[in-house]
């Protein structure tokens, strides 16, 4: 007998103000599921549903074979779209939304990183390390729903894992990342930044998205850059091999929030400027336990600031094995993304409605 196809939803936005990672972890879990359902002998179809102002990543969708559909505002009925499971991953909505789903009796698992209001689902995942991390959703959920919190849970690509036990760092090579939109431009910041050191070369990679706002400017400056300073740069944009990138660098220079265990699973000193609100708290935490040097938030960073703790730490190789070891202590070596899957698949029990 044929097993009908699991019908899997993800209501997820992003854009330039909001940014990609909410999106991109939702990829990682849908390709996540797809390979472990696929190993149990079951298919699933994926389906992506986003605002009409929030359609950055609509192409990772469809280049990944997953289906995606336009809703007019973030609270919209989502009647129309038929799901065996829905992935909930938006800050604006709550458990009002969610029990527009619960009240039909479908599977609802929600991804939140910020406990600051109420839910009604089966699951809920937050990936964030902070002091009460265990603790943050005991008055915000249901009875009945189960917690998945902390970095062991972290949504990350296998080749991530794949590279966690390889050693092959350059001398003085950086990468600079802010995620998948950079909305305050903190790459060309970073660049700045770069231009001041003239002590030693530094050879850089800088990874943006093929729709950065500054993205000609960007362009520019790296050639000004190559041509005027001692360092070289080399500009990648939708870079396929992020994770050879953070392994082969020395430092990171980049935002907070999930590249942090992108970042810890390799073991990859990280220099971090906050872009989010939401940032602040994890990466003061993480840099207290010496996993990364936390210089603020965005608007409270100056450029020269971050040019002398660039110089600082490519000085210091015992500080940045020191951190890169402290890293590797955040993720555990039994993979995130597997520990997830299985979870939803044993709490919804899909492997029943074969």
């Amino acid at each position: 007998m044929v097993s009908r196809s699991l019908h899997i939803a993800f209501r997820v936005d992003a854009s330039e103000t909001i940014g990609a990672g909410h999106g991109m972890r939702c990829v990682t879990l849908a390709l996540g599921l797809k390979q472990r359902l696929k190993q149990l002998g079951m298919k699933a179809d994926f389906h992506f549903v986003s605002t009409k102002s929030a359609q950055l990543l609509v192409s990772l969708y469809r280049q990944n074979g997953f289906l995606h559909s336009v809703v007019d505002t973030v609270d919209s009925s989502v009647d129309h779209i038929k799901a065996d499971v829905w992935i909930v991953d938006h800050y604006q909505l709550d458990r009002v939304f969610e029990q527009t789903l619960t009240n039909r009796n479908l599977k609802v698992m929600v991804i939140d990183d910020l406990a600051n209001r109420m839910h009604d689902c089966h699951l809920l995942l937050d990936t964030n390390f902070l002091e009460n991390y265990k603790n943050r959703y005991n008055e915000l959920v249901n009875e009945s729903c189960r917690l998945l919190l902390g970095p062991s849970y972290a949504l990350l690509r296998e080749e991530f894992y794949a590279l966690s036990q390889v050693q092959c760092k350059a001398l003085r090579q950086i990468l600079i990342c802010f995620g998948g939109s950079d909305p305050h431009n903190m790459t060309m910041f970073a660049l700045n930044a770069l231009r001041l050191l003239d002590d030693n070369c530094i050879e850089a990679n800088v990874v943006i998205n093929d729709n950065h706002k500054a993205r000609n400017e960007i362009s520019e400056q790296i050639q000004r850059i190559n041509s005027k300073t001692i360092h070289k740069v080399q500009l990648h944009i939708n870079s396929r091999n992020m994770s050879h990138l953070m392994q082969t660098a020395t430092l990171m220079i980049g935002a907070g929030g999930s590249m942090h265990w992108e970042r810890c699973v390799i073991g990859l000193p990280a220099i971090i400027i906050s872009v989010a609100d939401n940032q602040r708290e994890t990466s003061q935490y993480l840099a207290d336990k010496n996993v990364c040097d936390y210089i603020g938030h965005f608007d409270e960073v100056g450029i020269e600031q971050l040019a002398g703790r660039m110089a600082d730490l490519l000085r210091l190789p015992h500080r940045l094995s020191k951190m890169s070891n402290s890293a590797k202590t955040i993720i555990p070596l039994d993979k995130g993304t597997p520990k997830v899957c299985d979870e939803i698949i044993s709490t919804f029990q899909l492997t029943s409605t074969r």
